[in-house]
């Protein structure tokens, strides 16, 4: 959580109330995404539930990790921990990982709100830094997650993965390298669908579209 991002007031009271109600030692919740003087710019919603919610958490993660709250005993008792070496992928593994293991819970309250800040248009990708991290974290998804769910996780990964290139790529204005990789995907996903149309387009108003909505 950066400093300038937001816990409504009754958000610890609710999530404890819901971790106690329900015997889950980890939960989220919805949230705001605002700019920098609080305005609105996105909202992320869940419904509210719990058990195995391991689906939802890896197919297009977008978890929110202000909104988590989690048991400590719960940490010490099972000895799971955040990969700090981790650049890119940390909270979506060691979040994943518990849910493919535990069952958690979601609020479909908005609890937080995160301040997203101008300069979106100056986002450079590491790709030798990404690609490294990625093998790694490739290895360890097959060792540490259970089967199935290791073959889903190593798909929502390179998912992920493909996302940042998509968007460096988008915003060095490579529209040819985007399109090359929203060619996996556009058919199956209504927002690279509009995205892979997007890259038609004259690259003065890919720059506006992006200024705009681009996250």
């Amino acid at each position: 959580m950066d400093c300038d991002d937001l816990w409504l007031p009754e958000k610890l009271e609710k999530q404890v109330a819901f971790m106690q109600q329900h015997s889950v030692p980890f939960c989220f919740s919805s949230y705001h995404i605002v700019d920098s003087v609080g305005s609105l710019k996105r909202e992320v919603i869940y419904e509210a539930r719990q058990g195995d919610l391991f689906n939802l958490i890896t197919h297009n993660y977008t978890l929110g990790i202000l909104t988590v709250l989690m048991c400590r005993d719960f940490l010490l008792k099972t000895g799971m921990r955040f990969d700090s070496q981790s650049h890119y992928y940390g909270d979506c593994i060691f979040f994943s990982l518990i849910a493919s293991r535990y069952p958690i819970g979601c609020l479909a309250e908005v609890l937080a709100h995160y301040r997203h800040h101008g300069g979106t248009l100056s986002f450079q990708l590491d790709e030798k830094r990404y690609e490294d991290e990625l093998a790694v974290l490739q290895r360890r998804i097959r060792e540490d997650f259970p089967v199935p769910r290791d073959r889903l996780m190593l798909k929502s990964i390179q998912r992920s993965y493909d996302s940042w290139r998509i968007k460096s790529y988008l915003l060095r204005n490579e529209l040819r390298s985007a399109r090359r990789v929203l060619r996996c995907y556009f058919i199956h996903d209504a927002k690279f669908f509009l995205c892979y149309w997007l890259t038609w387009l004259p690259a003065r108003i890919v720059k506006q579209v992006l200024a705009k909505y681009l996250r």
